[in-house]
């Protein structure tokens, strides 16, 4: 999430006790909505106002680069990794959240072919852990290498 800041000058006679609504409503007019009025101050005859926008900033090397970083909104909870993973599935279809870290506000995502996401899911799903905790690598046999997460432990996941 980013936030957007506008300073603008206030009409003659400006009273917030009075205008304020006004003010809220010409905002609104001429920068559109989401706005929060900051700072008045009518001696200086100004004002700030803010608005967050959520926006996923996304950052990649080049067009088909392996792997892209992503900055998440800031009201990002560490319960929203699938909504985030599916909304990042469906802005890039070729691409798996690998990593998911809300606390600072980013998420990786990686190149993944459809065979590989669904033995990373396979694996998950058997774990009962979140894909992103499982690294998956294809192997030139065929096979995969994985990386399990840190809750793995071989008393309780072996059968």
């Amino acid at each position: 999430m980013s936030t957007e800041k506008i300073t603008f000058k206030l009409p003659p006679g400006f009273d917030p006790q009075v205008h304020l609504k006004a003010l809220e409503a010409l905002v609104a007019k001429k920068h559109g909505d989401g706005f929060d009025i900051d700072f008045i101050d009518p001696e200086e005859g100004y004002a700030t106002a803010s608005r967050h926008v959520t926006v996923a900033s996304i950052s990649a090397t080049t067009e088909r680069s392996a792997t892209r970083e992503v900055r998440l909104p800031k009201d990002t909870k560490a319960t929203d990794g699938e909504k985030v993973a599916a909304k990042m599935l469906d802005e890039f279809p070729n691409y798996a959240m690998t990593t998911f870290d809300p606390h600072l506000k980013r998420a990786t995502l990686t190149l993944m072919d459809a065979a590989v996401r669904r033995a990373r899911d396979a694996v998950a799903v058997a774990l009962g852990v979140k894909p992103w905790s499982v690294g998956i690598t294809p192997r030139p046999d065929g096979g995969y290498d994985l990386e399990l997460p840190r809750t793995y432990v071989p008393s309780k996941h072996d059968a």
